[in-house]
């Protein structure tokens, strides 16, 4: 396992990608979705992880997260300057909606980072990257919000009335359904409508 080349990284983050290549090391790179459940076990996030709860654990990891005006195809950007890592959020109208998924994208190139100067990269090509990140972002993501819904159907099989415990069921069920197509498919959403506002700034209001 090489030595990281540059100490700006937050330790807590390089603590898990050592962790991770050790653990995944006769099978790397591991997929995403395997990588986001050692995440969620080893910082322990929240079963509802709001975008405020996502500023908390950025500053816990030494990372400073603003929203900022950016251009409007961009929905975020990581960048360091001095020893200092940041993290920065479009703010505007059409970004809203993703806030927490494009955290958590650009949160997971910075652990790509790392892992490139452990000597274990998981993608060569930038395209490749996005993809992962993507995916990593998807499944924090659903694996938060399913966590959510367990602790939610426990509380509605306890419901003494059966039509009350079926109706309870019934929508909840209906929030899944739309729990999770909105973690799917919103972050592609909002890029077509941002590729379509690149091409007309004129009608984008942020």
């Amino acid at each position: 396992m090489n030595e990281l080349s540059q100490p700006e990284y937050p330790q807590p983050l390089v603590t898990f990608c050592q962790g991770a290549v050790s653990k995944f090391a006769s099978q790397w790179p591991p997929e995403e979705s395997r990588l986001a459940d050692a995440f969620i076990a080893h910082f322990s996030l929240p079963k509802l992880a709001t975008f405020e709860s996502q500023l908390k654990l950025g500053e816990s990891l030494g990372i400073r997260v603003s929203e900022v005006i950016l251009p409007h195809n961009l929905r975020g950007h990581n960048r360091c300057y001095g020893n200092q890592r940041e993290i920065q959020i479009h703010h505007g109208k059409l970004h809203f909606i993703t806030r927490e998924h494009t955290l958590l994208h650009e949160l997971r190139e910075i652990l790509e980072y790392i892992f490139q100067d452990m000597g274990y990269p998981t993608a060569n090509e930038r395209s490749a990257r996005e993809v992962r990140a993507e995916t990593f972002a998807s499944c924090l993501e659903t694996d938060i919000f399913g966590d959510m819904l367990k602790d939610i159907f426990q509380v509605a099989e306890g419901i003494g009335s059966k039509w009350k415990r079926w109706g309870a069921f019934f929508l909840l069920a209906l929030f899944g359904i739309a729990g999770l197509f909105s973690i799917m498919m919103f972050p592609a959403f909002e890029d077509q409508i941002l590729d379509a506002a690149s091409r007309n700034p004129r009608n984008v209001h942020t």
